[in-house]
Order: C-alpha cells, then sequence, then structure tokens
C-alpha cells in the first residue's frame, strides 16, 4: 500500500461519517478510489455530452439530391440524422432508409418535418431518429422523392447534420446469421417508436404463419406477432433488445405464442 502511495497523487475524499476513501492518479491517467478497507476500483469518467458530429450545411443555392452521406472517425451513439428538404405542402414525413458504407440497408423508416425557413417555408428540416451506436464508417441516408439540397459547398452531397457523442473506437457488428423462411429469431422489446416500425394486420386468425405470409407478401425480410393478435413488419429488428414478456397464446393457434404487451415474437420472413 505504501508503494502505491509513493507512486500516486492522492487527495482525501469523505464518503461519510465514518468512512473515507483515497482519489489516486494512475500512471495511465485514469483516477483509482482506494477505500480504507483495502478495496479500489477506477472512477468512472463524466459522460461526453452530445453535440453535432457531422454538418455540411451552408449557405448556398441549393440543388436537389436523394442521398446524404457522411464519414464517422470513430464509434458513434448517433441520435438524429438532419437534412434541409424541399417538402411539398401539407406533406408531414417521407419515406426514407439510413445504409451503412456497403450499401447494405441498417433501417427503414421516415424522415418528419422539422423548423422551416420563414421565407421559404418550403424548405424545412427533415429529421431521422437513428438512436444507435456506429462503429466508425461511411454511411448514407436514402430519402424519396429526391429534395434533399446539395450544392458545391457539401461536395454534391446532401445537406445533414449529424447529432451524437462520440464513444471511442467500437467493433463492427457482424453480419446478420443467414435466415431461411420462418424462421424464428427470439422475443425482442417493443416500445412507442415501433422496433418493426409497419403495423400490417390484426385478427382473430393471427398465428406465425399468418403474419409471416403477410409481411413476406409486402417484401419485408421480418415479421413479428405481438399481443396475441397483432402483426408487424420491417427490415430490422431488435433495437430495444431481447424480452421475456412473449407469452401470450395465438388468437388462431393456441399452441402458439404470438408476442405479448411490447414484445414481439420476431421471424424472418425468407425475403
Amino acid at each position: 500500500m505504501r508503494s502505491i502511495v509513493a507512486l500516486l497523487s492522492i487527495c482525501l475524499v469523505l464518503a461519510g461519517p465514518a468512512a473515507a476513501e483515497f482519489e489516486a492518479t494512475a500512471p495511465d491517467g485514469r483516477t483509482v478510489i482506494l477505500s480504507e478497507d483495502f478495496t479500489w476500483r477506477y472512477k468512472a469518467p463524466a459522460p461526453v455530452a452530445e453535440g453535432v458530429v457531422v454538418d455540411n450545411w451552408n449557405r448556398g443555392a441549393c440543388g436537389m439530391t436523394g442521398q446524404a452521406a457522411f464519414t464517422l472517425a470513430t464509434g458513434t451513439e448517433v441520435s438524429q440524422l438532419v437534412t434541409w428538404y424541399n417538402w411539398p405542402a401539407g406533406q408531414q414525413s417521407a419515406p426514407a432508409s439510413f445504409h451503412d458504407g456497403r450499401g447494405a440497408t441498417v433501417l427503414v423508416g421516415q424522415i418528419r418535418r422539422g423548423a422551416c425557413d420563414i421565407h421559404q417555408p418550403e424548405w424545412c428540416e427533415g429529421v431521422f431518429d437513428l438512436g444507435r451506436s456506429l462503429p466508425a464508417g461511411s454511411y448514407s441516408l436514402s430519402v424519396t422523392p429526391p429534395r434533399i439540397c446539395q450544392n458545391a459547398g457539401s461536395g454534391g452531397q446532401g445537406f445533414l447534420r449529424v447529432t451524437g457523442r462520440a464513444v471511442g473506437s467500437t467493433t463492427p457488428p457482424p453480419p446478420p446469421a443467414a435466415t431461411t423462411a420462418g424462421q424464428y429469431l427470439g422475443c425482442f422489446k417493443d416500445e412507442a417508436d415501433r422496433d418493426l416500425s409497419v403495423f400490417i394486420m390484426e385478427g382473430p386468425a393471427m398465428s406465425a404463419a399468418v403474419c409471416i405470409a403477410a409481411c413476406a407478401a409486402e417484401g419485408y425480410a421480418y415479421a413479428g406477432t405481438q399481443y396475441a393478435s397483432h402483426c408487424f413488419c420491417d427490415n430490422d429488428y431488435g433495437r430495444y433488445g431481447s424480452s421475456e414478456a412473449c407469452d401470450m397464446p395465438c388468437t388462431g393457434k393456441a399452441d402458439e405464442i404470438c408476442g405479448g404487451t411490447w414484445a414481439n415474437s420476431v421471424y424472418a420472413t425468407g425475403r
């Protein structure tokens, strides 16, 4: 213990009326907390504040494109992507998809209309809620119809502002395992911002087979049954993690489970 004290700079921190802890700076720069009972732990670093991590917006005149690409230099928790979009009158959302550097679709969803230019009210923010941790690499957002502002100042890419916080180097997730039509993938949590974003049907004859067929017919890769009688589809799943709440028998097949309350029984459609 004396050798540790001799090597480290120590300040006394009172932890309570009958206990004391010592803060020490380790050789690698991290802070170590030493207790009177000779136990120790690393002090948790202060959280990194969220901010703008990529921004190519500028004041130049706009042409229009359907894609906005960007590169992350390090692992980043990305909360939102914000484009500058030419909105048709009365439209509040537009179909959008998020892709990795290989062009593979990571998430399918929508941009929603945000703040607008007071002089040109058709030009407004297009906000895409991502909420994901991404490794360093290249990514892109595609929007239909192609009305994202772009110009020479943005390198011909659509205007894009990325908000989030850097979390350092992360290991890219492995590619998804090959799946076959009807393969059960597990029980996964749902929230108000749906994990499987497309509600396709509900009814008294619900079963895994019925839901899988409905989602496959619409071209989706995954199907999820929920609350005994509901069916959802999407090309991505699992962003809220696994669940143990899939416990409701299907309305159309009592010996089979069709999700639960805020929980999806997820299957591959084979598409």
